[in-house]
């Protein structure tokens, strides 16, 4: 049986069809990857930092995460719409991915996450950034070594004014936060839940458009994640670990997008999330002519089976 939901802030339909439902155990990849530390002709990998355009951040000695230009940026520094596009190479290891790394290791990931953003965020043309990660050539990476990447833009996207605006006018007409709203739903719900503790909430939203989806989101009102202390950032990287290590058990190594939805400036409507989507279908000829995202897992069945602690 199929069945619409509607992403009330972006407008997007999806379209639940779970009567064409694969089983977790289709989604295992049976893929045996070498695991190697060091690649000789890697250009992320320890040694060939020459191979690489100018860092502009580094932890570690002589390093366990750098960041540099990107060689072949979507945004450069001239034309009408202009940007900063950096690359951060997450591990020293060639073959250690985020799921793989200890608490402290994802820890120094996600600092490199803030404190990059910061400093981008203190130039006079940028308006906006944004932080992902494409894990395996499905989702869009083009190099082995583990990686994100981080996008600063002069112009701030359409879809983040419309989401800015939805939620702007969701908060004068109710006098709450959207996602705080959403938040409090899921808690009272239950069946969409995947962890929960006492700072963060990780769920499959109600409109998912791929299957497995998860939302994590701070459990007490925050629009932005800059600033944040070790503290902060050793919870954030720990909650993010666990999202990673829940898809990796439950669904298998399969190919995602993680993104983190921020503003610049904290305000009473804007909640940061980040999401984490596996690409494990195509959106294909249906989906490009009706504009509808088909999701064959429904978010319910998906956090029955992200839950399980194994």
């Amino acid at each position: 049986m199929a069945e619409f939901r509607l992403n009330e802030i972006t407008n997007e339909q999806i379209l639940i069809v779970e009567s064409r439902l694969k089983r977790p155990k289709d989604y295992k990849d049976k893929e045996v990857v070498e695991k190697i530390s060091f690649k000789e002709n890697c250009p992320f990998c320890v040694g060939n930092e020459e191979q690489t355009p100018p860092e502009v951040y580094r932890d570690g000695d002589p390093w366990d995460v750098r960041v540099v230009e990107n060689k072949f940026p979507i945004l450069g520094r001239e034309g009408a719409i202009t940007g900063y596009h950096y690359v951060v190479i997450e591990t020293a290891d060639h073959s250690k991915n985020l799921h793989e790394m200890s608490e402290d290791e994802i820890y120094k990931v996600v600092k490199s996450f803030i404190k990059v953003s910061e400093e981008l965020y203190k130039k006079q043309d940028v308006k906006y950034v944004q932080i992902f990660k494409n894990y395996k050539k499905e989702a869009g990476a083009s190099l082995e070594h583990p990686h994100s990447q981080i996008i600063a833009i002069k112009k701030m996207p359409e879809k983040i004014i419309k989401q800015k605006k939805k939620t702007r006018e969701y908060f004068y007409q109710n006098g709450r936060c959207f996602i705080c709203d959403i938040i409090k739903n899921e808690i009272q719900n239950k069946e969409r839940i995947v962890y929960i503790d006492e700072q963060y909430i990780i769920y499959c939203p109600f409109a998912s458009i791929f299957p497995y989806e998860m939302a994590i989101a701070p459990l007490i009102h925050k629009s932005s994640i800059l600033n944040m202390n070790d503290e902060e950032i050793r919870k954030l990287g720990s909650i993010i670990l666990n999202a990673l290590n829940r898809l990796q058990r439950n669904v298998g190594d399969v190919a995602y997008n993680l993104f983190f939805d921020f503003i610049r400036d904290e305000n009473e409507y804007y909640h940061f999330q980040i999401r984490i989507c596996p690409r494990i279908s195509i959106h294909a000829g249906f989906e490009i002519a009706t504009g509808l995202h088909t999701n064959v897992i429904s978010p319910e069945t998906a956090s029955l089976i992200l839950k399980v602690d194994k």
